[in-house]
């Protein structure tokens, strides 16, 4: 493959970190809050992946983050957590 040439790993294919968007509803969509999904998707993450990383895009939402994240037993020390503006938490690839 050439040095212009830009190519897309697939999904199952090893990766150095994955990022998660923290949701910005804090109330729940159908009985089901977001932020225990991300918490459980974080928690299945952990010893499967180096690094994970969780965008908090809106002012606040770190501190959410961190709060729901220790009330849940992960050790904040195993992710790293941003605080990157963002106009929607949805992230993908």
């Amino acid at each position: 493959m050439s040095e212009d040439t830009f190519r897309m790993g697939a999904d199952f294919e090893p990766q150095e970190a994955v990022v998660v968007g923290w949701p910005r509803l804090i109330e729940p969509v159908k009985g089901v809050f977001a932020e225990g999904t991300v918490h459980e998707i974080v928690r299945n993450l952990i010893g499967h992946v180096d690094k994970i990383i969780i965008n908090c895009g809106w002012p606040g939402s770190a501190a959410r983050c961190r709060e729901i994240l220790e009330e849940g037993d992960i050790d904040l020390n195993s992710v790293i957590i941003t605080e990157i503006p963002d106009k929607m938490h949805w992230a993908r690839d």
